[in-house]
């Protein structure tokens, strides 16, 4: 991750050395990446979309992966597709469940356009494929807010629960529902609670007629409540009311760790504004606990802008088990400014833990032009044995393509 920057040419020059039919990969749409692949598991080639649809439900993990991606990809009946796609998602195995919300995410609208027929069941499991799909697609599914808004009045927690999660990314879009999601602060299970909160982060500003219940919550809450309630106030932000950053501030005292990371999580949203806090955030980047120092890097980050101080943190806690994967989020949520870390991420590209791999190509692409001299190395990894570590090398292949593209405009 601490490496001098390769310029554009001598990036071409490495480039050059990796096959023709590889650089061909990088010059393509992320959608015809699939056939550079290596070899797809057995049957799923040349599997008919019913084929393919029988892998999904009775597949191997391999099988059932690579066949939820090829679906994605089809022309066929959607009618049957997103199903198969959406009852994946909710299955018991992660690694199945991922794929599936990466396909449901491509189809974007067309999954949207494939499942009025769940709302219209009585089964709680059809339900929940239709939230789960439009947990995905986010405002795509806008549409579908109006029906939503009984079902956040019914005696029926886990329904409830169900259409909380269908509603975590539709933003401003929920707005409609803002009343029926106010009274939700006050139900007595809290994971309803803590579900509303993550809507109303999404919302950010807009979430603002939340605030006075939100500030309730971060007093009175159970632990997981009041420190989801921490997170929306950062994203709402301030008012005359309510002085946020001081109310967050003393949270990072708390005695859970959980309630110091979430109210870091809120200061980051509030970026700038929050440079009351600065002093407090700086104690816990520097916790010689080491437990809140990566949390603490990228909260300092935000609200200074200073670089150099959290990139050293985040260089020590990517060398640690510990806290590698942390170290790596937080690196690609810093995008760009990360850029100096490439050759550390870069590093991670050949540790042995597939999880630590899908996350160092995934910061890879986020850093944006800087990431270049990378390309030969996330190339190589659309050869991967890892389908997901592949989907993970063809997005970060392309936001560097476009990076590049718009800044030679």
């Amino acid at each position: 991750m601490a490496s001098p920057w390769l310029s554009y040419s001598v990036a071409l020059v490495i480039a050059t050395l990796v096959s023709v039919t590889a650089l061909a990969v990088f010059t393509t749409d992320p959608g015809e990446f699939r056939t550079q692949d290596r070899e797809l598991p057995d049957g799923i080639k040349t599997a008919s979309v019913d084929a393919l649809l029988t892998f999904v439900r009775s597949g191997t993990r391999d099988q059932q992966i690579a066949a939820i991606f090829e679906l994605a990809d089809s022309s066929g009946n959607m009618d049957k597709i997103v199903p198969a796609i959406a009852k994946a998602a909710i299955g018991r195995d992660e690694l199945v469940r991922t794929a599936a919300f990466l396909a449901l995410k491509k189809l974007g609208p067309t999954a949207a356009d494939h499942i009025d027929v769940f709302f219209e069941s009585d089964d709680i499991n059809e339900f929940r494929r239709a939230s789960v799909v439009l947990q995905q697609i986010g405002p795509d599914g806008k549409r579908f807010i109006p029906k939503y808004k009984p079902i956040l009045k019914e005696d029926n927690t886990p329904k409830v629960m169900a259409a909380l999660f269908g509603l975590e990314n539709m933003g401003k879009e929920a707005l409609p529902l803002m009343d029926e999601l106010i009274a939700l602060l006050d139900h007595e299970e809290f994971n309803i609670q803590c579900a509303v909160c993550r809507i109303f982060e999404r919302m950010g500003a807009d979430a603002m007629p939340a605030q006075d219940r939100l500030v309730v919550l971060l007093d009175n809450g159970v632990v997981s409540a009041r420190s989801w309630a921490a997170i929306a106030l950062g994203a709402i932000g301030p008012s005359e009311k309510h002085d946020v950053v001081e109310l967050l501030a003393k949270k990072l005292t708390a005695f859970t760790q959980i309630e110091k990371e979430r109210a870091m999580i809120g200061l980051g949203h509030l970026g700038k504004k929050a440079a009351a806090a600065t002093d407090e955030v700086k104690k816990l980047m520097i916790d010689p606990s080491k437990n809140s120092q990566t949390r603490g890097a990228y909260t300092y980050w935000r609200i200074t802008g200073e670089i150099d101080e959290p990139l050293k943190i985040l260089t020590q806690q990517l060398d640690t088990l510990s806290y590698k994967r942390d170290a790596i989020r937080r690196l690609s949520e810093m995008g760009p400014d990360a850029a100096p870390m490439l050759a550390k991420l870069q590093k991670e590209l050949d540790n042995e833990e597939d999880d630590v791999v899908e996350l160092a190509v995934l910061a890879i692409g986020n850093l944006g032009e800087s990431a270049k001299p990378a390309i030969p190395a996330l190339i190589e990894k659309l050869k991967d044995d890892d389908l997901l570590i592949r989907e993970a090398a063809r997005e970060s292949i392309a936001k560097i393509k476009a990076a590049s593209q718009a800044q030679e405009k």
